[in-house]
């Protein structure tokens, strides 16, 4: 399901892989195709936050359970959310969003170094 976000001029497009009505209302499901994890962070939860704010805009409706599908073992991670991260996120992309329209893309050297087509030339890689 494709989405539209409005952040106050600004709109974050995107698509949900599933969203399911179950009895306890609405679902939404990502699938994963690397490791299963244990446990997720605040910014694996991100994405799954942004999908639950669109998909409650568009059915005026707060989808209750948002899932994680792990492919390779067919592990679900599901977790439910609460307005202070919701409106955390909120927050945090719009200041995203205004560091972009600044041009302000400083490095964030970490775990990706290893892959950045920069690699050979960035002064500030990790490997």
């Amino acid at each position: 399901m494709d989405f539209r976000l409005k952040l106050g001029d600004d709109i974050i497009k995107g698509t949900v892989d599933r969203v399911d009505k179950t009895d306890e209302g609405i679902e939404i499901i990502d699938y994963k195709t690397g490791k299963s994890k244990d446990r997720l962070t605040a910014d694996d939860k991100d994405q799954l936050l942004i999908y639950q704010i669109a998909l409650n805009a568009i059915f005026k409706k707060l989808p209750e359970k948002l899932t994680f599908y792990y492919l390779n073992n067919n592990k679900k991670m599901s977790f439910t959310s609460t307005e202070k991260e919701r409106k955390e996120l909120k927050e945090k992309l719009k200041e995203k969003i205004q560091a972009i329209k600044e041009s302000d893309f400083s490095p964030t050297p970490g775990w990706h170094c290893k892959t950045c087509d920069f690699k050979d030339v960035c002064e500030f890689k990790k490997i």
